[in-house]
């Protein structure tokens, strides 16, 4: 691994904690013996599942530091997506990895015009060196074509020396929306060992008030204490309209690893605080199948997007564009059929905070078919006259109507 220069002590580092002390930044945790140490892993996106770099309309930098193994070598993966609609097919190239420890598993990635706004997974593998240096690599994740012209997002990788005790590693700290319902999105998160234990560990995971997690333990073996583990928290909605803080508490026994604890921060993200969307140029009443456009505003810059997402009944999905907070979608009705256009919920994603997702519940918007012509009613026509004064008549509809003009009225006798 190239050498870089020494950076200081870990346990005086900018944002890393001794025996407790806050973590400010700090995204990935271990305990040694009895005083709480915490590498520096910057979240990389909060979105649901593998952490993420997003090109395009959010294009970021990231940060993630990591243990260096004591042997051999571990892995990280990173989610990879694009931040609007390409017009054709984008070829995302990683580069800044060679002659590194740091290894993806492939360097290019292709997204096409129907999977654009599903995220492509890149494992990585790091690797043991002989030296006792901190090292940092800085690898480039560049778009070009269907629209994307050299645009980049970069992460940069500091592999952390002299990481040698019994831990646990898991990213500090998350976030994850509340929700009014459970068992319907969450966030996903790996969590594993720091060194081979000696037998089986059993790490029992305690969630403070508030949240919720799928698994109360977690099993690790000398065979596979360096693989990931999915953990998924859940928060339940508050009484209150602020955000909050919880806590997921680890207690680790068996191999080695007995005394071991490690206090995990989520951040938790009100339900006040995610996206809404305004659905506009659906018509209220339709009667042909002329295809209209369908705006979809939201109300802060969002990601994850499609057509895909959008429901339509009663009529056929045509374009699809936008990024930021506007999208449009052209919709052609089915004859006969009320159109239905729906934004599902939780199907968009803040830009500032992949974690955040919303609207909280479905929007829709209807155009009802009505076949039936509207009917009209004449006032205001006196029925006997003696003089040229004028008089005004006055026309009323059953329902609104437009193209009605002077043209279209026929007068005789005046």
């Amino acid at each position: 691994m190239a050498s870089v220069p020494q950076l200081r002590p870990l346990a005086s580092r900018r944002g890393i904690a001794v025996a407790g002390a806050r973590v400010p930044w700090v995204t990935r945790a271990f305990l040694a013996a009895s005083s709480l140490f915490a590498l520096s892993f910057l979240s990389l996106a909060q979105g649901v599942g593998a952490q993420t770099l997003t090109i395009g309309a959010n294009s970021s930098s990231k940060s993630l530091s990591i243990a260096e193994p004591t042997r051999g070598h571990y892995s990280f993966r990173i989610s990879v997506g694009l931040g609007r609609v390409p017009t054709d097919s984008v070829t995302v190239t990683i580069t800044g990895h060679e002659d590194s420890d740091v290894q993806p598993e492939r360097t290019s990635l292709t997204f096409t015009t129907g999977n654009w706004n599903e995220s492509q997974q890149v494992f990585h593998r790091y690797f043991a060196d002989a030296d006792s240096d901190d090292d940092q690599v800085t690898m480039a994740f560049t778009a070009s074509g269907g629209g994307y012209n050299g645009e980049t997002a970069t992460l940069r990788v500091t592999i952390i020396d002299g990481v040698d005790a019994p831990g646990i590693i898991f990213p500090y700290p998350i976030s994850v929306r509340e929700e009014r319902a459970r068992n319907l999105g969450g966030h996903s998160f790996p969590v594993h060992l720091t060194i081979p234990p000696t037998g089986p560990v059993s790490v029992a995971i305690t969630a403070g008030t508030g949240l919720t997690v799928d698994k109360a333990s977690l099993a690790f073996t000398t065979s596979n204490w360096w693989i990931d583990q999915q953990v998924v928290v859940r928060a339940g909605e508050d009484a209150n309209a602020s955000d909050d803080t919880g806590t997921l508490t680890y207690t680790a026994s068996g191999g080695g690893y007995g005394g071991v604890t490690a206090v995990q921060t989520v951040n938790i993200i009100d339900l006040s605080s995610a996206p809404t969307v305004e659905i506009t140029g659906v018509p209220a009443k339709i009667n042909s199948t002329t295809a209209f456009t369908a705006t979809f505003t939201f109300s802060e810059d969002v990601t994850q997007v499609s057509a895909d997402r959008v429901r339509v009944t009663g009529g056929t999905k045509g374009a699809f564009s936008g990024s930021g907070k506007t999208y449009t979608l052209a919709v052609t009705p089915t004859s006969g059929s009320n159109v239905v256009v729906t934004v599902p919920r939780d199907v968009a994603h803040a830009a500032s905070n992949g974690s955040n997702r919303g609207p909280v519940s479905a929007v829709s918007a209807t155009a009802t078919w009505d076949a039936a012509a509207p009917s009209v009613e004449i006032t205001g026509v006196p029925s006997k006259i003696n003089s040229t004064t004028a008089f005004t008549a006055t026309f009323t509809f059953s329902e609104d109507v437009t193209g009605f003009a002077t043209g279209d009225v026929t007068v005789t006798g005046g």
